[in-house]
């Protein structure tokens, strides 16, 4: 009998550890599905994110693209521009060549008719001095 009393207790504390267990096993339960709701709205929070910034990346990859476009569309004008400037600039210096040769040759009729009024100058003079020679000498002879 004491070991049927003994037995029983036993029995009966078993029965109280399985019960408490039970019972943490339940409080631990609902913790776990309170946790797992709690990361399912966050889930879903993160996809709303996600979503959103994946709209805002399809947004600025289309202005990405439109402003590349712009900007290959400026940087052909740029190089026609530069092609037709190189052009304008080659005539530019053709038309500043064909100056520089006007004032060069301008610059020699100029020194070319001072030289020649120099010479004349210098023929009066040689004149001069011939006629007053030919008249010291008592020849007269015109140049």
């Amino acid at each position: 009998m004491e070991a049927i009393k003994k037995k029983m207790q036993m029995l009966k504390l078993d029965k109280e550890n399985a019960i408490d267990r039970a019972e943490q096993a339940e409080v631990d339960k609902k913790g776990a599905e309170d946790k797992c709701k709690q990361l399912e709205e966050e889930l879903l929070g993160l996809q709303k994110k996600l979503k959103g910034v994946e709209d805002e990346l399809d947004k600025y990859s289309e202005s990405l693209k439109d402003a590349q476009e712009k900007l290959e569309q400026a940087e052909k004008k740029a190089a026609d521009v530069s092609a037709s400037t190189v052009q304008h600039s080659g005539l530019q210096t053709s038309s500043n060549s064909v100056t520089e040769c006007l004032v060069y040759f301008l610059k020699l009729v100029f020194c070319k008719k001072k030289t020649k009024k120099k010479q004349n100058k210098t023929n009066k003079q040689n004149k001069k001095t011939g006629l007053w020679l030919q008249t010291q000498l008592g020849m007269i002879y015109k140049f």
